[in-house]
């Protein structure tokens, strides 16, 4: 399991800052809001470990490692996260979360 994090900005919605921690979780940190103070709270997080099986069929947790960020903000915003047994996920982010209004809350949902 990593120790370590990882980051990505939001091509879409600037200011957005998204961080992966070594624990499995996705934070998203709004680096334009109004109060300075602000900025140091996360918007959301979400926990993205996933069940899992090993290759005798136990029980596992399998752990994000790697978190990218769609470069291309003419399409859907998405985000990959590759896993410690191999696998990929893709999943689209809310369109609330990376083209919000101003003085929009968000719903505390990240897909």
């Amino acid at each position: 399991v990593s120790t370590q994090s990882t980051w990505g900005f939001s091509l879409v919605y600037a200011g957005l800052f998204f961080v992966l921690d070594a624990s499995g979780c996705v934070f998203v940190f709004d680096l334009m809001r109004d109060k300075p103070e602000q900025r140091l709270e996360p918007i959301l997080h979400a926990d993205t470990l996933t069940k899992s099986k090993t290759p005798e069929g136990k029980d596992a947790i399998s752990f994000p490692l790697v978190m990218e960020l769609s470069p291309d903000p003419r399409t859907d915003p998405k985000m990959a996260l590759g896993y410690d047994d191999g696998r990929v996920d893709l999943h689209t982010l809310k369109p609330t979360l990376v083209k919000p209004e101003r003085g929009l809350t968000f719903n505390g949902q990240l897909f």
